[in-house]
């Protein structure tokens, strides 16, 4: 007589059983989970500010959506992880707009995160309103943090909880040249160091994401938008920023 000690995706071990034993074979649903946990992937790992998060949303414009990267970006590694945590009961929404402004995100993101009863939002948003996308008037930096500020107010108003990223780093020069797009540098930096300050200030959660590709032309495909590499590197950056 044989028994089934274990068995992996390709092989099955057995060993001759004491006659004692009979046909000691493990229930089938025994081994489906022993195969299941076998081939299930370890966990991708998840930056600790998301930890908490059981419903996760992204807001904010085409470097949230994943634009120049095939796989989605730092947004789809985020997804991945987060999901892999708990698949029961763990959802992720990607619903930023490529083109959106921040101050364009009021409009529809109260709405679109009560719908899927969204218990933590990350806005991703303001170089297009630095750079007055659509023929709309350039904004400063501090006009745009008071959009910011406005915008978290109205989520946390319903006990959400919201997480910021910085600006990236840009290549103003080829951004212009490539894609007309034109956005002064310094209103960029300066907004940055507003954000990280406010998040001193008020004990938000701001990532700085801001020195991921600084002066890395090569990682950014049109000056604006991080290449799949440079998507990476910004994933792996969020992960270490509460280490």
């Amino acid at each position: 007589m044989f028994k089934i000690l274990e068995f992996s995706r390709a092989h099955f071990f057995i060993e001759l059983a004491p006659e004692s034993d009979g046909l000691a074979v493990q229930p089938l649903q025994v081994l489906a989970h022993t195969y299941t946990e076998r081939m299930k992937p370890a966990p991708a790992p998840v930056p600790s500010t998301f930890s908490s998060a059981t419903r996760l949303a992204v807001v904010g414009d085409s470097i949230a959506y994943g634009r120049s990267d095939p796989s989605g970006g730092w947004a789809q590694y985020l997804a991945a992880a987060h999901i892999s945590r708990d698949e029961l009961n763990n959802r992720f929404y990607n619903l930023a707009i490529p083109g959106k402004t921040l101050a364009g995100l009021h409009k529809y993101t109260p709405a679109e995160v009560a719908t899927r009863k969204v218990d933590t939002v990350i806005i991703s948003a303001g170089i297009n309103d630095l750079a007055g996308v659509d023929g709309s008037t350039p904004v400063t930096a501090k006009e745009l943090l008071e959009h910011l500020k406005n915008l978290s107010k109205l989520l946390e108003a319903d006990v959400r909880r919201v997480i910021v990223l910085t600006p990236l780093w840009l290549d103003h020069i080829a951004a212009r040249q490539q894609m007309g797009f034109n956005v002064v540098p310094a209103q960029v930096k300066k907004y940055r160091n507003l954000l990280v300050t406010w998040a001193d200030e008020t004990q938000h959660t701001v990532i700085d994401l801001y020195p991921v590709l600084e002066n890395r032309p090569e990682r950014l495909v049109d000056g604006v938008h991080p290449d799949p590499e440079g998507h990476r590197l910004l994933w792996e950056s969020m992960i270490a920023a509460n280490d």
